[in-house]
């Protein structure tokens, strides 16, 4: 029988220490024969409040406390963590929200199953600020069906995903210039080489609050341009219609400008 891939699970964290406790626990109580060599990166970025004194007060060696005095974004809080992960897999998970149980078991075992697939995310199940369910998001998608998707939304629960370090590391890592759509250009680039997946199952519980509201308000203009160019570099690679590619990134952006006009 083949030994299990080892699993890190990667957590970025700014000022979260309300639910960080919920998000560390969820992942201590895996339901795996080896959750004694889970990997849990937690990346302090820049907080300001008592957020790394609530991951200190967990004494796991598998908890490993990366701290940032300066924050230059997600992207390179995640490009952080990954440094630190030697595992060949990683389970992204954000502090506010909540692993299932099975979730790592689940993942693991259809990522050594599926090796053309480099990423593999899940359904959602969302709560609110309390933890009370209160509906789902995603659902099932085949590699096909989320490649058809990728062409013009973002197809996965970022939280949710688990994925391949090497092909991650083969790409780049996470792209500044991406901004906030640091996953989404990443699957655009992955997606080129690799098959990307979703499982039918909730293994995440995604929060929604208050808290996750940005400031970021206006269009990022470079962030859509990283997009644009990882959406075009796709359709070539896949042997697709650039012209098609660059009408879409057209509609995409515009969609995200009319967006942000309105949070304002």
């Amino acid at each position: 029988m083949t030994a299990p891939e080892h699993v890190a699970a990667l957590l970025p964290v700014q000022d979260g220490e309300r639910y960080i406790g919920e998000a560390i626990e969820s992942l201590l109580a895996q339901e795996m024969d080896d959750a004694a060599n889970l990997q849990i990166v937690i990346v302090d970025d820049a907080s300001t409040d008592a957020t790394a004194a609530r991951i200190d007060s967990y004494e796991d060696r598998r908890i490993t406390l990366i701290r940032r005095e300066r924050s230059t974004g997600l992207a390179d809080a995640l490009n952080a963590g990954l440094a630190c992960i030697k595992a060949p897999l990683v389970a992204r998970l954000d502090a506010d929200d909540r692993a299932a149980p099975d979730r790592i078991q689940r993942q693991r075992a259809f990522l050594v199953d599926a090796p053309e697939v480099a990423v593999v995310g899940s359904t959602a199940r969302l709560i609110d600020a309390s933890g009370i369910p209160v509906g789902r998001r995603g659902g099932e998608a085949t590699p096909a069906q989320i490649a058809d998707r990728l062409r013009s939304r973002n197809a996965l629960i970022h939280p949710s995903v688990m994925f391949r370090t090497q092909a991650v590391s083969a790409v780049g890592g996470y792209r500044r210039a991406a901004g906030r759509f640091e996953d989404y250009d990443l699957w655009l680039r992955l997606a080129a080489t690799w098959d990307l997946a979703t499982l039918p199952q909730a293994l995440v519980d995604y929060r929604l609050h208050d808290g996750q509201l940005t400031t970021r308000r206006v269009a990022e203009r470079p962030a859509i341009a990283a997009v644009g160019s990882s959406r075009l570099a796709l359709a070539r690679a896949r042997g697709r219609s650039v012209t098609l590619a660059r009408i879409t990134q057209a509609a995409w952006a515009f969609h995200q400008y009319r967006t942000d006009r309105r949070r304002t």
